[in-house]
C-alpha cells in the first residue's frame, strides 16, 4: 500500500496581513480563522491543515479607547499570591508580537491543535531583519 506523500516542491498555503493601522481584536480574529482553515473547501474542525499566517508591521497595531493605558495582563508566577501584571502600553513597547500572539492564543479553541496552529503564526515588525 502507497503512502499519499505530498511533493517537496509544492508550497503550504500562506497568508500575508498587514497590520499597520488595524486594531487589534479585528486581527487576531482574522489570524485565528486563517489559522483554522476555516477559508479552505477541505476544513474540518479535526484537521490540523498547514496553513502559514504572517504579520507585518505587528509594531503599528492599533488599540481603541482606553484599551492603550487600561488593559492589563496578568499571569500567575506560581508563588502563592504573586501575579504579574504589564499594561498594554509598556507590552507593545517591548514586544509588540506578544500581544498579538496573546490575542490570537485566545481566539483559537481550546484543544491539542491549539499549539502547532500557534507556531505556525509568524510575527514581524516593521524593523525586524529580513
Amino acid at each position: 500500500m502507497k503512502k499519499d506523500n505530498k511533493s517537496d516542491n509544492q508550497k503550504l498555503p500562506e497568508q500575508t496581513v498587514d497590520a499597520a493601522g488595524v486594531p487589534l481584536g479585528r486581527l487576531a480574529t482574522r489570524c485565528a480563522f486563517w489559522l483554522q482553515g476555516k477559508h479552505l473547501p477541505e476544513y474540518s474542525p479535526e484537521k490540523d491543515l498547514p496553513v502559514t499566517v504572517r504579520v507585518q508591521n505587528a509594531d503599528k497595531v492599533v488599540l481603541t479607547g482606553r484599551k492603550q493605558t487600561d488593559k492589563v495582563y496578568q499571569r500567575a508566577t506560581g508563588y502563592p499570591g504573586k501575579i504579574k501584571t504589564e499594561k498594554a502600553s509598556e507590552l507593545m513597547q517591548d514586544n509588540p508580537g506578544e500581544m498579538i500572539r496573546r490575542a490570537v492564543r485566545g481566539m483559537l479553541p481550546v484543544n491539542t491543535l491549539r499549539k502547532p496552529r500557534l507556531k505556525r503564526l509568524v510575527i514581524e515588525t516593521s524593523n525586524s531583519n529580513k
